[in-house]
């Protein structure tokens, strides 16, 4: 190309740069566009090379992207990276400015044989702030490029870079659009999966995303006897009302409802049906975690365990019959001869003290294998009932000690514990407690050499208080000091073993510790010693002061003894009659309530198994009166959970032990009575089920089923609060109220009244009679607190507004 050119019109030059903004604007592919252009741009510029660079991320060098060489027949592909600071393209990408150049030397490849200089055009190609390459161009020296050619140049860069912002955009969107077409394939794929397996599983099961029901399966459709259809269109008001139909207890649902919140927890219970048949179900509630951790929703899986359940309760039955055969009399043989040894049968020889000893320590080794072996039984079916409280770790302490005090003493092992009166509060069952410091104390004395030292001590940590229990002994290999916490683990080979036991006390006392929201862990090395750690919650609450109302008589009198069986009711009769109590025994329970009223009792003892009732039906049936509602009564034998024991009216249970039952009896005769509720609600479910969690707040409950006859109960006996259901056969709850604020003896009784209604005027009527209100749907919890915090409360004023 040789020769003055013919410089192309001003016309021609703007068809070109508008077709050129035609093309940018249809396409954002960068090698069409650069192709494009440089062919386009053939018509008004003279060029025998083009080329389009680009900078690298790391701006350390650039490389060709498109190059046209028209001595090498057009488009040639174009690999070749340079320096970023060398060439005019590393210069313009540096700087940033245009340049036009009339005598670039260039390189072989650049210029043509016989060729000292080219002519070149050097464009900079922009993207928001950044220059990312050039636009370049070569002609030869022959043809310079004037002023208007590179105006042409930078106009085209300009569009260029404008193109290649806007690609960078969509292939940004390309990429997220992909991106999200995978992940909504993913979740697709998870989400048919998961259905696949809930199809599949014959556990009725549920999604809940959003207020409604995501997916259902058939058997939550059967389990609420609705069509599939409507019950995954359903809402989460109308699965729960659909559930509250089939339940045979529909407060439940309120823990399900917690477990759905954002901020809920898992749950894990068990739920009992009435419809469409009568099973047990396990209840998992599970958050469903996008891959971002996010909660999406929440799966609901109800499975049938009826099966598992009974044969729960039959190794439950196992477990009571063990109790009863082999505990019980294995506590009687214990306090016989401890009255012997105590000369209740006459004078007691040195000799015969002697043997009697022997018999006691091993009878309580016995003993302590038998309770080892209910608790492991009541830990593996779940069964284990701990009641938290906030207790002076100092008191536990103390105990535990003073228990283990005598077999140090034998053992000849020195026991380092100083009492601290200001120790700290923790949040613990303070009797399991006390068996698991017991537990690790005799174990260290066990243990530990004669003249050895055993201490007890503990330290505060930010997340709770940690209990040391120390020995001198040979300490445990740390290869074993994880499976010293094994069920029926012991270090020693059975040939050679000079200490007892089963290897249960460690497995219990972590299973225990765990339940109470603590660690147990060992720390130690061989001939060094052993040291036990116990982490258990600090309280954050001082322990609460009973609450104030007159207390029964200072000693017992009186105490009519339940038990059927003749050998256990001896020694119970025994150990009370040393405390110069009068004792009258029965075995019925029917003839126990006839005689109750004429011989005016302070304390009942009743075994679970009298002759003709269960000990929580004559518990239930004392309750029934006004005047035997809050009388002292312990529970003994078998294997009654405590709390259970408790909702049902009882004090206390204990097991069938003669001195645990006078200490029992001793310990209530110097308590306060309990604080009486009267409660009204004419739903028996309802009701039994709303006075056992009172109970369980230490109180004492007179149930009623209409406001008349509550109202007579309170004339009867004064309760300590009333809490009335609104709507009631005859009497409203306002009206029973009205009644009582007439009656100098009642109008100062604190009341609670619920309304299913929940109006206005009702909670202005409550307010005017001095009552609290409370609407439903409620947690029964939260009643039995209430009522708890009401029952503390000062009389309400004396001066009441009538209700209009």
């Amino acid at each position: 190309m040789t020769g003055t050119p013919v410089s192309p019109s001003a016309d021609a030059r703007l068809e070109v740069v508008g077709e050129l903004a035609s093309l940018i604007n249809t396409t954002y592919d960068l090698n069409e566009i650069f192709r494009s252009a440089i062919l386009e741009l053939r018509r008004v510029l003279t060029f025998r090379r083009a080329s389009v660079t680009l900078a690298s991320d790391d701006r350390t060098h650039y490389s060709l992207h498109t190059l046209y060489d028209a001595a090498r027949g057009g488009f040639q592909v174009a690999q070749k990276a340079f320096p970023i600071d060398s060439g005019l393209p590393g210069q313009a990408i540096q700087t940033g400015r245009a340049m036009r150049v009339d005598d670039f030397a260039g390189t072989e490849g650049i210029r043509q044989e016989q060729e000292r200089t080219i002519s070149a055009l050097i464009v900079p190609l922009t993207v928001g702030n950044q220059v990312i390459g050039s636009l370049n161009f070569g002609a030869p020296e022959s043809v310079p490029y004037s002023d208007e050619d590179l105006d042409l140049a930078v106009l085209l860069g300009k569009q260029i870079a404008t193109s290649l912002r806007y690609s960078k955009l969509l292939a940004t969107i390309h990429k997220q659009r992909e991106q999200l077409e995978r992940e909504h394939a993913r979740a697709r794929l998870q989400q048919t999966r998961l259905e696949a397996l809930i199809e599949a599983g014959e556990s009725a099961i549920i999604m809940v995303g959003r207020g409604k029901v995501v997916h259902a399966n058939r058997a939550m459709a059967e389990l609420l006897g609705l069509p599939l259809e409507v019950v995954r269109d359903a809402s989460l008001e109308q699965l729960h009302r659909a559930l509250a139909r089939s339940l045979r207890n529909p407060s439940v649902l309120g823990a399900q409802e917690a477990a759905m919140r954002k901020e809920g927890s898992p749950l894990r219970d068990r739920v009992e049906f009435v419809f469409p048949r009568a099973m047990i179900c396990q209840r998992n509630v599970d958050p469903v975690l996008s891959r971002y951790g996010e909660i999406m929703g929440h799966l609901v899986v109800y499975q049938d365990v009826t099966r598992a359940a009974e044969a729960e309760a039959a190794k439950d039955e196992f477990v009571s019959l063990v109790s009863h055969e082999l505990r019980t009399p294995l506590t009687s043989v214990k306090t016989s001869l401890a009255l012997l040894s105590r000369g209740a049968a006459g004078p007691v020889t040195d000799r015969m003290t002697e043997f009697t000893t022997i018999a006691l320590r091993n009878l309580d080794r016995l003993i302590r294998l038998v309770d080892d072996l209910l608790d492991l039984s009541r830990i593996e079916s779940g069964r284990l009932v701990t009641h938290l409280s906030a207790t002076p770790l100092d008191d536990v302490a103390r105990h535990a000690v003073e228990m283990v005090r005598g077999f140090a003493d034998d053992q000849g092992v020195i026991l380092n514990w100083q009492p601290q009166g200001d120790g700290p509060l923790v949040l613990v069952d303070a009797a399991r407690l006390e068996q698991v410091l017991v537990n690790l104390l005799s174990n260290a004395i066990k243990f530990s050499p004669e003249s050895g030292r055993v201490g007890l001590r503990w330290f505060s940590q930010p997340d709770g208080v940690v209990v040391e229990v120390a020995d001198e002994g040979p300490g445990i290999p740390e290869e074993l000091l994880r499976a010293v916490f094994d069920k029926f683990r012991q270090l020693e080979r059975t040939s050679t073993r000079v200490h007892g036991g089963v290897g249960l006390g460690l497995y219990i006392s972590r299973a225990i510790i765990e339940q109470l929201g603590g660690e147990l862990w060992a720390e130690s090395s061989e001939g060094r010693g052993t040291r036990f750690y116990v982490r258990v919650p600090r309280a954050v609450a001082p322990v609460a002061a009973p609450v104030p109302v007159a207390a029964s008589a200072s000693a017992m009198r009186r105490v009519l003894l339940l038990v059927p069986d003749p050998d256990l009711a001896l020694l119970i009769r025994t150990e009370l009659e040393q405390e110069s109590i009068e004792v009258e025994g029965r075995s019925h329970g029917s003839e126990a309530l006839d005689l109750i009223e004429r011989w005016s009792p302070d304390a009942i003892v009743a075994h679970v198994g009298l002759d003709d009732m269960h000990g929580l039906e004559f518990v239930r049936r004392l309750r029934e009166g006004p005047q035997t509602t809050d009388l002292p009564t312990v529970l003994i034998g078998g294997d009654v959970p405590p709390a259970q024991a408790i909702a049902y009216g009882a004090d206390v249970w204990v097991p069938a032990d003669p001195g645990g039952v006078l200490e029992e009896v001793l310990r209530i005769g110097r308590a306060p009575r309990r604080p009486i509720v009267l409660l009204i609600e004419d739903d028996p479910a309802q009701r039994g089920a709303l006075a056992r969690l009172i109970r369980r707040q230490g109180l004492a409950v007179v149930e009623a089923a209409d406001g008349a006859t509550g109202l007579e109960l309170a004339r009867r006996r004064p309760p300590h609060a009333v809490v009335t259901d609104y709507q009631l056969p005859g009497m409203n709850g306002l009206d029973v109220l009205q009644a009582m604020r007439a009656e100098p003896a009642l109008a100062s009784v604190p009341a609670l009244l619920i309304s299913g209604e929940g109006t206005q005027q009702a909670q202005r009527d409550a307010k005017t009679l001095g009552a609290d209100f409370l609407s439903k749907p409620m947690d029964w919890t939260v009643i039995a607190e209430r009522v708890r915090d009401l029952v503390g409360r000062d009389p309400i004023p004396a001066k009441l507004t009538t209700r209009a």
